[in-house]
């Protein structure tokens, strides 16, 4: 009766982890991690459950047991192929969620990798700024001429460049020092 109660839940694990594999094969909507890995937990406490069944129902329907009738014996090997059916599922259901942890953990790297792309990017585009901006307008640090009347915007531009800059090393300055021996670490 209670292998039988096992069958149940594992056909609910079934239609969680169908869903799930939908979700993680899907490219349009974010796999949330924590969800499949909370199915996982619940599937190892499962697990726990289940697993230590295995012996004593192999004994029982061996009929090693003195007293134990040949009925019996059948009933038992019975209920022992079913949790054993169940056993492989359960087995199973583990790779299936171990599998889409690592995809979904291999699709969050993806997104990651491209963020840190666009985030290069604007950095780069940010960086060039206070070299470039009083070039543009013709400006000097040390050849800005400030009585003259076209001096305004080469004055802007220099101040833009200094602040830009100040910026720029402040911001740095606070980013976390890189892990010696590992240069791929921020």
């Amino acid at each position: 009766m209670v292998v039988d109660r096992y069958k149940d839940v594992a056909d609910a694990f079934a239609g969680d982890i169908d869903s799930l594999e939908a979700e993680v094969c899907s490219p349009d909507r974010p796999v949330d991690a924590g969800r499949i890995y909370q199915l996982k937990r619940e599937l190892l406490e499962f697990k726990r459950a289940v697993m230590p069944l295995a012996g004593a129902l192999q004994r029982l329907s061996q009929g090693t047991f003195p007293g134990i009738p040949a009925k019996v014996a059948t009933y038992f090997r019975d209920v022992a192929d079913h949790h054993q059916r169940v056993s492989e599922q359960i087995l199973s259901f583990d790779e299936l969620l171990s599998g889409m942890l690592s995809a979904s953990i291999a699709q969050l790297d993806v997104q990651q990798n491209a963020d840190m792309r666009r985030i290069s990017a604007w950095a780069a585009l940010v960086a060039v700024i206070p070299v470039r901006l009083p070039s543009c307008v013709g400006a000097h640090p040390d050849r800005v001429h400030r009585d003259l009347p076209g001096a305004a915007p080469q004055q802007v531009a220099v101040a833009a460049g200094h602040v830009t800059r100040r910026l720029i090393q402040g911001w740095y300055a606070r980013a976390p020092a890189p892990v010696r021996g590992r240069p791929d670490l921020p």
